[in-house]
């Protein structure tokens, strides 16, 4: 064998190439017929495709009239129970507007009001308005005699009818509460005293975190004067006060933590409605 390989007798089979491949090695210059199957070649088949890029498409194909023609039903009643029954062609639209030189100020200078036509009449000689409308084009308010918009006494607010709803709490899958006006404070002895007058207020009154007002004070405040009420409180801490009253209309606890039950629960959700409802009144 070594004989013959010297005198070049024989010649052995090509070996195969890496990985066991038999495949033919593809070389650039034969790009972009031939891309090798790597990365490289990916990149290089993608950028020199001829037919890729924005002036390549056929859009005369989707586009044009031909095809526009052929989707069209071929006849009135269409092509299927339940198809188009519009023509097949749409008819041009044709615009019955004056030319713009018939609109000129003296062709119709000596206007007279549009009469309805009467039968067996001849027909007028005078010109009329486009439209037959010899008004301003634009509204000028200093101009008009009657304006459009009434003055600012004419509106009655009394008389408008304004839809309020009540606030309610949800939750998934839960019960729908009425968000109470009134928060009920459950205590012992309620020993909250007035910051202003320093009395103990009876009933409902303000509370906003460990300060307290009565409902005289609390509306003496609010309808004071600015620099008045700034001495005491400002319009953003008076804001931040709620109406919240103790429990005694409720329960009473006998300076024990029990609480006997004054109101059945029906009683107590019923009250807490009818005071949310007019609180939007008052």
């Amino acid at each position: 064998m070594e004989i013959l390989r010297e005198l070049d007798l024989y010649k052995p089979s090509n070996p195969k190439l890496v990985f066991g491949s038999t495949q033919e090695r593809k070389l650039l210059p034969t790009l972009p017929s031939a891309a090798p199957a790597s990365r490289l070649g990916l990149l290089l088949h993608r950028d020199s495709w001829p037919q890729l890029g924005p002036g390549r498409y056929a859009t005369e194909q989707r586009t044009s009239f031909t095809h526009q023609l052929d989707l069209r039903p071929r006849s009135r009643r269409g092509v299927m129970f339940g198809a188009s029954t519009e023509p097949r062609l749409l008819k041009a639209e044709r615009r019955r507007a004056p030319s713009p030189g018939r609109y000129q100020a003296d062709l119709w200078a000596d206007l007279r009001p549009v009469q309805p036509p009467r039968a067996h009449s001849a027909p007028p000689s005078v010109r009329r308005a486009p439209f037959g409308r010899a008004s301003d084009r634009f509204y000028e308010p200093r101009r008009a005699k009657d304006p459009c918009t009434p003055g600012v006494g004419a509106y009655h607010p009394e008389g408008c009818i304004i839809r309020r709803e009540l606030r309610k709490q949800h939750s998934f899958g839960g019960k729908i509460e009425v968000v109470p006006s009134v928060i009920v404070k459950c205590v012992v002895n309620n020993s909250d005293l007035c910051n202003v007058c320093g009395e103990r207020p009876y009933g409902d009154y303000y509370e906003s975190g460990r300060d307290h007002l009565c409902r005289a004070c609390y509306r003496r405040i609010r309808h004071a004067s600015p620099r008045a009420a700034a001495e005491v409180y400002s319009r953003q801490q008076l804001a931040a006060f709620r109406k919240v009253r103790d429990c005694s209309e409720i329960h009473r606890h006998e300076n024990t933590d029990a609480a006997l039950q004054l109101k059945t629960p029906r009683e107590i959700n019923r009250l807490r409605n009818r005071e949310a409802y007019l609180s939007l009144y008052f």
